[in-house]
């Protein structure tokens, strides 16, 4: 499972092993001042738009690896029918960031007031 930790700088998305193997992709550390916004969103598979590239797609039930579909690329780490943080960011080779994690309300709320507090 997807793990998250933030500090005063930067939020930092941990995969686990297998994550990494399935997203061919390894953990990411987003600046604070890179993030856009952070909400939850209620079904975090389906949130996930575009076209696999690459990654693992099980139709209803996980997406794990990048999406692309014109000027945006997703990372996303998604599983089941629950909710997920999504993470709108403003630099860089990826768009956005979406993962499944149980307590995505929480986790927006605590990356919402880590954004205001960077900016100031």
């Amino acid at each position: 499972m997807v793990s998250l930790s933030v500090d005063a700088r930067a939020v930092t998305v941990r995969l686990n092993p297998l994550e990494r193997v399935l997203a061919v992709h390894g953990s990411v550390t987003l600046p604070l001042d890179t993030i856009r916004a952070a909400t939850s969103v209620p079904d975090g598979v389906a949130a996930v738009r575009g076209i696999r590239a690459p990654g693992l797609g099980i139709p209803g039930w996980a997406k794990i690896g990048t999406w692309r579909r014109p000027g945006s690329r997703t990372l996303a780490v998604v599983r089941g029918r629950g909710p997920a943080l999504h993470l709108q960011l403003s630099d860089g080779p990826i768009s956005q960031v979406l993962v499944s994690i149980p307590d995505a309300d929480a986790w927006a709320i605590r990356l919402t007031d880590a954004i205001s507090g960077a900016a100031r």
